[in-house]
């Protein structure tokens, strides 16, 4: 009788260890993983029309209620601010729940990739903020590029999971 009760309780402790095993990482640990990544991992070359030498630049990414992502480029933009101040070059408010998972997508090769997110509709619910002031709404974004194609796959996988755990749904048809 104790050796049956030792073999269901060696049962039990494998079955719950397997299981917690399985769990999913959270919101938190999600946006703090891209977040990660893109400090480490961002391309410091990445040009855009408004800043064409960039330097010092980085990503910082926050999660906001309502699952909106903050995605952010600052560094010192001479060209545009005749300063070697640190300023915001460029800015996307992404409503994770608007975005359809299965069209995030990784975009280039080994040397510089990027990751491009869809929304579900054509409705234009993501804003991009510019060092020129200007503000306009897209329904797909070119992210800041990284340096490595296998890091941008991870961070692809990432961008699926965190738009998932918002409520974002892929599209019936």
């Amino acid at each position: 009788m104790l050796k049956k009760a030792c073999l269901f309780s060696m049962f039990i402790f494998v079955f719950s260890f397997a299981v917690s095993a399985e769990e999913e990482p959270t919101l938190e640990q999600t946006v703090k993983y891209i977040s990660n990544k893109y400090d480490r991992n961002f391309d410091h070359k990445t040009t855009t029309p408004w800043c064409p030498e960039k330097k010092d630049a980085r990503v910082t990414v926050k999660m906001l209620e309502s699952c909106q992502l903050n995605i952010t480029i600052s560094g010192k933009c001479p060209a545009a601010s005749n300063s070697d101040k640190e300023i915001l070059i460029e800015g996307f408010l992404i409503p994770l729940a608007e975005l359809d998972p299965s069209k995030v997508e990784v975009v280039g090769d080994e040397e510089s990739s990027y990751i491009k997110l869809t929304t579900t509709e054509d409705d234009h619910p993501v804003i991009i903020h510019t060092l020129s002031k200007s503000t306009w709404k897209v329904s797909s974004l070119k992210l800041p590029s990284i340096r490595n194609y296998d890091r941008t796959q991870r961070l692809s996988r990432a961008f699926k999971h965190l738009i998932r755990l918002c409520g974002g749904e892929e599209e019936l048809f």
